[in-house]
Formats: C-alpha cells, structure tokens, sequence
C-alpha cells in the first residue's frame, strides 16, 4: 500500500479546555500548530486530506484552499475526536485514514510506515484488522493511527450510544485492531494541552533551529546545587553516546594556573592570550575587557550534541530551574520545569531534585535528542 492510497484525515476539535483558548491559532515556530500539520500533511502524497473541525472560524476556507484540504464541520459540539472520526472516515475516498491530531508539532510522517508494514503483514496472514493503532512508550496513539474508513460507522454508533471515549470503542472492536510498537523517541507522539506543554514545545522547536541545541540550568540563588545537578545529568547522556559541552557562568575573577608555571608566567610576560594542545586536546585563555557571553562561549565549543548552562541569572531559554530554599521561589517564563527538594507553589512543572530519570529526559526533550 502507497502512500496515495491513504487518505490523512486532521482532527481539530478546538475545545482546549486545559489550554484556555483555541490551541489550534497557537504560533510554533512562525506558524500556527494547524498550518503547521496542514503544511506537513500537504507534502507527502495523500489521496486526499480532509480537516474535520468543531465549527466554521476566521481564515479556515484560505487555509483549506490553500492546502487543498477538505473540511468537515461536527453536527453537535463537545462530542470530542469521536465526532471528527465518525465525520472524517465517512468523508475519505480511500479506504485507509491516516488519523492525526493537530496539537502533535513533532510527529514525523515516517512514522506511518511502521503502520502500513505492520499491516500489510496481517494480510499475508489472512487478518483484516480494521485500525493499525500506534503505541509508543506503552501508551497508545489513537490519534497518530491508521483506520479503515468503515470504522465511521462504529464511532457514529458509539456517538449514538454517549460512548465518547475513542479508547472503549477500540477496545470494543479489539478483535479488529492491530497494535503497533512504534521504536525509538515518543517525545514524536508529543501532544501540547496546556501552557506547560507550550513552553516546553517552544524551547524544543527553537532548540530545533539551531545549530547546537542548549539548556540553561538556573537557581535564584548561588549555592543551590547547579553544578552537582548537571554532573548528575552528564553520565546518562554520556552513556546514550550523546557529547555534551558544558558553559558556566562566574561572576568572580579566576585564573587556571599557579604561580611560577608556564601559562603564569606567560601572561606575566605581557601575553594576551595563551593556548596549550596536547594529544588529549586543546586549552585556550583569552583575556578579555568584559565578560563574554554564554552564547558567545558555546559558539566556541566544537564536537558536542548538545550545551548546557550553568547560571544564576540570565541564562539563554528553555532553561530549568532549581530550588532548595535559597531565595525566593520565583522563575521566569523562560524556565519550562522546576526541580526542587520541597513543595513550592510555581507556574511550572515541578519535579524532585533527585529524579536525574526525568531532568535528563527533558534535557534530551528540549534539545531533540
């Protein structure tokens, strides 16, 4: 089965209730998450795309024309992705729908041929499955999945009978369902249903448009444990072979050499600037008339996958924030998450600040790794 044999149909519902407005106008990465995916899906050879949405909105006929999309509006609203099903699937001219939801920015669209593998096997095996679901992480994707267009009228069925959950229909029809493993990074199943979410798909998308992706690890005080926080975080990444490089920030004068020894003695002598090399690797001390920059620094490290800051303050966004009673638990928004040894009341997602399991996910999140 070829692509151009599938149809993709867009479920954009456009409750939001977590989020507190329409998700779909949200802006990533200079345009909204529904161009975005219409943008993408208009790319790839579907048979057709069909943009199932709640209601009629300011700029859905340009953007339908402009992606040749076929829009389908819900009878009755607050029905949920159920309705957008039972509407989209009818509605295909193909007998196979790539399903997707909008508020996915990082879904890749190889990520459907796992689904057509998966399910061209069950035909050699003589199974007919009627929905290919994709599972990643142990979780399943019903709205990163593949259905067979004749489901519309079980989910119109299940809309008639107040069943609204899309995962008590698919089970009910189990023995027509395929489940697959999608390998590798679920952070492509990402979906964004609140501002937390938001900011933490902000600094991944901005971190995907550079060169060398980052992280700032913060705190309102010194003395909190940053530098003990990212040793912690440099093993994991060193055993998924990952390299990282290290910026810090120190508001206090050092130097990195002892008295009498060659690069004091140097700089004595009137050097501005003293490099050593060695077979291992290289060093090199710049004297300069005001502080660099850490973008500045980083610009300098080579060979790494990733940078992480240490900083009190002014560190480059996303950043993640410590606390361990210093100050004032107070963070700016550049700050996605919080770790901390104690409960504190912030806009952020706060976690322990012993579980290195999750700030070297976020890490690995933020930079796309």
């Amino acid at each position: 089965m070829k692509i151009s044999d599938i149809s993709c149909l867009i479920v954009a519902g456009g409750q939001s209730t977590r989020m507190g407005y329409d998700k779909r106008t949200i802006e990533l990465s200079g345009e909204t998450l529904l161009e975005g995916i219409l943008r993408k899906a208009s790319r790839q050879g579907f048979r057709s795309v069909i943009l199932s949405v709640d209601r009629s909105f300011a700029g859905i006929s340009n953007l339908a024309e402009k992606y040749n999309a076929h829009v389908v509006f819900d009878r009755e609203p607050g029905r949920g992705p159920m309705e957008g099903l039972a509407l989209g699937l009818s509605a295909s001219n193909t007998d196979w729908v790539l399903v997707l939801s909008t508020d996915m920015p990082f879904y890749t669209f190889s990520l459907l041929s796992p689904l057509i593998t998966a399910l061209e096997m069950a035909w050699k095996r003589d199974r007919h499955p009627l929905a290919v679901i994709s599972c990643a992480a142990g979780r399943r994707q019903p709205l990163a999945s593949l259905y067979h267009r004749s489901l519309g009228v079980a989910f119109h069925t299940a809309i008639a009978r107040r069943m609204l959950k899309l995962g008590e229909v698919i089970e009910a029809a189990s023995t027509s369902a395929l489940y697959v493993d999608i390998q590798g990074k679920d952070t492509r199943f990402f979906n964004i249903n609140t501002p937390a979410d938001l900011r933490l798909a902000i600094g991944r998308a901005i971190n995907l448009s550079r060169k060398v992706p980052l992280v700032t690890i913060t705190a309102p005080k010194s003395n909190t444990g940053k530098t003990t926080f990212i040793e912690r975080i440099l093993p994991r990444l060193a055993e998924m072979g990952i390299y990282a490089g290290v910026v810090k920030s120190d508001a206090h004068a050092f130097t990195l050499d002892t008295e009498g020894k060659d690069t004091d003695r140097f700089f004595k002598a009137g050097a501005h600037a003293v490099a050593l090399t060695s077979k291992d690797g290289y060093f090199l001390f710049q004297r300069t008339d005001e502080q660099k920059t850490l973008l500045e620094l980083a610009e300098k490290l080579e060979n790494v996958d990733l940078i992480l800051f240490e900083s009190r303050a002014h560190g480059i966004f996303p950043a993640i924030g410590l606390f361990r009673g210093l100050g004032e638990p107070h963070f700016p928004n550049d700050v996605v998450a919080v770790f901390s040894d104690r409960d504190i009341a912030v806009p952020q997602p706060v976690h322990h600040i012993d579980d290195i399991d999750r700030a070297t996910f976020l890490v690995l999140f933020l930079t796309g790794l």
